[in-house]
């Protein structure tokens, strides 16, 4: 009765395809309005979640297993004990619920027929490249920063030859996920 659920599933499910490091303990951004507001407005009164802060997500984080893709990240507290930013409870109590778990598990499949099926994420990932480059972008960028001939930038787990091998780690990557969230 305190939140919106909805809004929690979509978030856990962004933060755990994207197997976002900080999702949970750090960048968790939530809001409410006041009950006030809610009744005047007509507007829902319960706390919902806002994503943000993807920088250290998608196989992008050489620590707390970030680049692994058969992993929960929610579980980071059992994984990794002793961090002094630990995920907070309540996501875990929302999955001592089983009416949250089935709504999470029909959303998931809801959102793998439509914008997270593979063809559609590949795509996503493709028009992205296509734009990038088409615009200079990713030469600019290696320009600035000569990301494929560092030996070390923090936190990377994986050292790309060129933006192609980049994008297709990530999309490797991006796979390997799937399959693991599909099948548990």
């Amino acid at each position: 009765k305190y939140v919106d659920p909805m809004s929690f599933i979509d978030y856990m499910l962004a933060t755990e395809l994207s197997m976002n490091i900080d999702g949970y303990r750090l960048s968790t951004h939530l809001y409410k309005h006041s009950d006030q507001r809610a009744r005047n407005e007509g507007i829902d009164p319960r706390w919902k979640t806002t994503l943000w802060d993807f920088n250290i997500a998608w196989g992008n984080a050489n620590y707390y297993d970030g680049d692994r893709t058969d992993r929960w990240q929610y579980m980071l507290n059992i994984n990794f004990t002793g961090d002094n930013c630990p995920v907070p409870f309540y996501w875990y109590r929302l999955l001592q619920d089983p009416a949250y778990v089935d709504a999470l598990r029909q959303r998931w499949q809801q959102y793998r027929e439509g914008n997270h099926s593979d063809e559609r994420l590949m795509h996503t990932v493709d028009s992205l490249t296509t734009l990038l480059q088409a615009h200079g972008a990713t030469d600019r960028n290696e320009r600035a920063w000569a990301v494929y001939t560092r030996s070390y930038i923090w936190p990377i787990p994986y050292y790309a030859t060129s933006y192609g091998d980049a994008v297709d780690h990530l999309k490797s990557w991006i796979e390997r996920r799937l399959r693991f969230l599909d099948k548990h």
